[in-house]
């Protein structure tokens, strides 16, 4: 049996120890008080102000089910889960909703709000895609934080208005919602903000990799090979493109069969990180 809630099964027995008081056992002694009632009273109000920690703790060990809806999503707007095996895709479902669950999502406006499960699962969706084979650091612990505006915003760190940020100390990723849909929805067409933040994210997380050397490559040129225009990335995502590193892990999860072709050293280095074996 499945127990998507672990604070409310721990809850359950007091719960039915404080019904058990009330309907019985105050008539029977006086004692009751001191060891029926008032302990449960405290363990339960420990439970309900440590729910969160708890549940988040159990569903990082033991996935949620997938909302049914949410399968259906991804089944059809996911382009790499009909490639995977049958094992694979549970594994990529199982993943994808233990980042749902213990990640928090928010939607600013005049007002915050939740943000929409399909969007959730967006979101994980390219951050599960990045580290499906790897068997550590795939729930990102150095990011709680999701935040969506529904246009280019503005921080204090970055007094411009932009679609992607990433706080380190914060652990937090802002995005715009617009651009991100775009760049999620358009495959190769439009620069993958999503992505771009998924990967800074790891990069962050695990600085020290053996990644390959990006200090022979002229971004310029190196961005040609793929006919992306660096003037459409820095639109999208709404800041100067400086850092060589992302582009190159975004080029190998986009076009692994160029990035082969044209950099098998560095395809290879990369291979042994990610092990993806499918882009959009």
């Amino acid at each position: 049996m499945h127990i998507p809630f672990l604070s409310r099964a721990l809850a359950l027995p007091f719960v039915l120890l404080i019904i058990y008081y009330f309907s019985y056992a105050q008539f029977q002694s006086d004692s009751a008080d001191g060891w029926i009632l008032i302990p449960s009273v405290i363990i339960l109000m420990l439970l309900y102000v440590f729910s969160d920690q708890i549940n988040k703790w159990w569903w990082a060990y033991k996935a949620p089910p997938l909302d049914p809806r949410i399968q259906s999503w991804i089944e059809v707007y996911s382009p790499i889960y009909g490639d995977l095996s049958s094992s694979a895709q549970k594994d990529f479902a199982d993943r994808l909703s233990i980042f749902m669950h213990t990640k928090e999502f928010t939607l600013k406006g005049k007002k915050d709000f939740q943000l929409e499960e399909d969007m959730k699962a967006m979101i994980a969706h390219e951050f599960i895609r990045l580290t499906l084979y790897r068997q550590e650091g795939h729930m990102f612990p150095s990011l709680k934080h999701v935040v969506l505006y529904n246009h280019p915003f503005a921080t204090p760190k970055k007094e411009f208005l932009h679609s992607f940020e990433y706080d380190r100390t914060d652990e937090v990723v802002i995005l715009a919602r617009e651009q991100m849909i775009n760049g999620f929805n358009r495959g190769l067409n439009y620069y993958n903000i999503l992505l771009h933040a998924a990967i800074s994210v790891f990069i962050n997380q695990y600085p020290r990799l053996d990644y390959p050397d990006v200090s022979d490559l002229d971004t310029d040129e190196f961005l040609s090979t793929f006919e992306i225009e660096r003037s459409g990335i820095e639109s999208a995502l709404g800041i100067t493109v400086s850092s060589k590193l992302p582009l190159l892990i975004y080029c190998h999860l986009e076009y692994p069969d160029q990035m082969k072709s044209f950099y098998p050293i560095k395809y290879r280095k990369l291979n042994n990180i990610f092990e993806l074996s499918s882009g959009h």
